[in-house]
């Protein structure tokens, strides 16, 4: 599978619990990192986190070309990164909260991309998405954009 490494990266960041819980803005989550839709019902199995991590992993693949149109040209660790923070932030998020990121992923200014995923003003004050990932996770993914 080719999102395998991501899928586990995924895993292991995200973490797995069978029970709803509320993500760090609160919202019901389940499995690893899904987003609990209105009317979606569980059956509380691994079987079936794999599978819906599966599906939000296309989703967020999907949402991420439509963001970052040459993504498929990107090195395997940047479009991980990508779709990473799709499936973490959300592509709408990402479109409206940090503009100039998705504009510096698409001109492949990498690191002018990873100074506006970091910081708020680009420079100096981390952003919310820095420090709600916590920093470990942050870092990892900054530096698979800065260095592919």
């Amino acid at each position: 599978m080719k999102n395998s490494g991501l899928k586990e990266r995924l895993k292991q960041m995200e973490g797995y619990s069978p029970y709803e819980y509320p993500d760090t803005n609160g919202f019901p989550t389940i499995y690893y990192g899904h987003l609990i839709k209105k009317g979606e019902v569980f059956n509380h199995t691994q079987a079936e986190a794999e599978i819906i991590l599966d599906k939000d992993i296309a989703i967020a693949r999907s949402a991420a070309k439509k963001l970052f149109p040459e993504i498929d040209s990107f090195s395997q660790a940047r479009q991980d990164a990508l779709i990473e923070l799709v499936f973490n932030m959300g592509a709408g998020k990402i479109g409206k909260k940090f503009p100039r990121f998705v504009h510096n992923v698409n001109i492949k200014d990498w690191e002018g991309a990873a100074n506006e995923l970091k910081y708020a003003d680009g420079k100096t004050v981390l952003s919310k998405w820095y420090n709600d990932v916590h920093a470990t996770r942050a870092d990892f993914i900054i530096e698979e954009l800065e260095e592919g």
